[in-house]
């Protein structure tokens, strides 16, 4: 599945600057546009695959900009999301009336944004990633066979885990996961082998190894798992934001 690329208009540097860190870091491309009229260029230029637009910007404001997308057979197919601090309903009515496919309120929530974006982008292909998942470069340990392998894995969602290795073990084996938190801690986690990635083939894009889903998930290990990722993907954009972009 090729890379998909999003638009993002808004005025708001600092916005436009984190949001745009973290649909990278959710494995997007993203092109900025500090209004809606250079939105409008840029798309024509660009032809991303869904844009995301304020309401408030100097210029073209997000609504004129949405009509005219929605009004050009060039662009009225491309899935438009609108991400502003206007919670009004007449707003929101009005966008959805032009065609809008999603609406987020400022500041924006990772599951919200992950959701969206699987629905627009996804769900017509018959796939849809169900849990959002970060890079995860770690190590971890892998018993399987009552031997124990210490991997490096490369990303992590609250449903599973894909860790390298160049042998993999058989789809359908059963493994138990250790994580290693903070404070010394672990997360001990059954799992399960659902894919394997030999050496030949896209070796850049995906490295050898395996994809582990995890099995009999606890409450208070699924609000591990959950604060992990997010800890992962949006840590240092909370702690460093200048305005409130990211929510906890």
């Amino acid at each position: 599945m090729r890379k998909k690329t999003v638009l993002v208009a808004d005025d708001s540097e600092t916005f436009v600057m984190y949001l745009s860190l973290l649909l990278k870091r959710l494995g997007f491309d993203v092109i900025p546009a500090e209004n809606g009229l250079e939105a409008l260029k840029l798309i024509k230029v660009t032809e991303p695959n869904l844009v995301m637009l304020d309401n408030k910007m100097p210029v073209m404001d997000g609504i004129t900009t949405l009509r005219l997308l929605k009004g050009d057979k060039r662009t009225t197919e491309i899935p438009v999301i609108m991400v502003t601090t206007d919670a009004r309903s007449e707003t929101i009515e009005e966008c959805k009336r032009l065609g809008c496919s999603g609406y987020i309120t400022k500041p924006v929530n990772i599951i919200k944004i992950h959701d969206i974006l699987q629905e627009n982008l996804y769900s017509s292909m018959g796939f849809r990633r169900r849990h959002v998942r970060a890079a995860y470069t770690d190590k971890v340990s892998i018993s399987y066979n009552d031997i124990t392998y210490e991997l490096y894995a490369s990303t992590l969602s609250e449903g599973g885990i894909y860790v390298t290795k160049k042998d993999a073990f058989p789809i359908g084996s059963e493994v138990t996961v250790r994580l290693y938190l903070e404070g010394g801690k672990e997360l001990c986690l059954d799992a399960s082998v659902i894919y394997i990635k030999g050496v030949y083939g896209d070796l850049f894009k995906t490295p050898p190894g395996m994809a582990l889903e995890f099995k009999n998930l606890t409450t208070e290990k699924t609000e591990i798992l959950q604060n992990l990722v997010k800890k992962l993907l949006t840590g240092d954009i909370i702690d460093s934001q200048e305005e409130l972009v990211i929510e906890e």
